[in-house]
């Protein structure tokens, strides 16, 4: 699984507790990529709880992924939790599903991967969650359904199609 939690703006000083809910509930995910936050306001408290559990069994953390290879773990993760619009926007494309803790993301338009949990939640609930995400239940079919709101990854092919068609003599008068 991949950990990837910002701060919360509307939330001060509450980060290391979600990070600490997070670890506890994900104790179960044989192995764990944990990557730093943004440097938004709050992002100390975030830190802080990534280095108290660096170096546990199964955990990995890393300050930052270069793109390529984030998009490779996310190719072949269980699931993405945090609150990271990569989980609305990039996960669907690979078919990851992700819990998203509070309210970062709110009112984005999601794909039906995700499973919104409230950064006030129990970490009772955030397990329940985890669960269901990576499959262990039966109560989220979310996968199965989605509609891919952000392209369907055929832009690049339509740009270039489209530029050839463009007269370059005509242009250039």
């Amino acid at each position: 699984g991949i950990i990837l939690l910002h701060p919360e703006t509307s939330i001060d000083g509450e980060q290391e507790y979600f990070m600490s809910k997070i670890c506890a509930a994900a104790d179960f995910i044989e192995n764990l990529i944990v990557i730093y936050p943004c440097s938004d306001p709050g992002y100390g408290g975030i830190v802080q709880a990534i280095e108290d559990i660096e170096g546990e069994r199964g955990v990995l953390v890393f300050k930052n992924i270069p793109s390529p290879t984030f998009l490779g773990l996310m190719s072949i993760a269980d699931v993405l939790i945090g609150n990271s619009s990569c989980a609305i926007i990039e996960a669907p494309y690979f078919n990851l599903a992700a819990v998203n803790i509070g309210s970062r993301q709110q009112g984005r338009l999601q794909c039906g991967n995700c499973i919104n949990v409230p950064s006030n939640c129990r970490s009772q609930n955030l397990e329940v969650a985890i669960h269901q995400a990576i499959g262990d239940t039966n109560n989220f079919d979310g996968m199965s359904t989605y509609d891919m709101h952000y392209g369907d990854g055929n832009t690049g092919k339509r740009i270039i199609e489209d530029l050839k068609r463009i007269d370059l003599k005509r242009i250039k008068k």
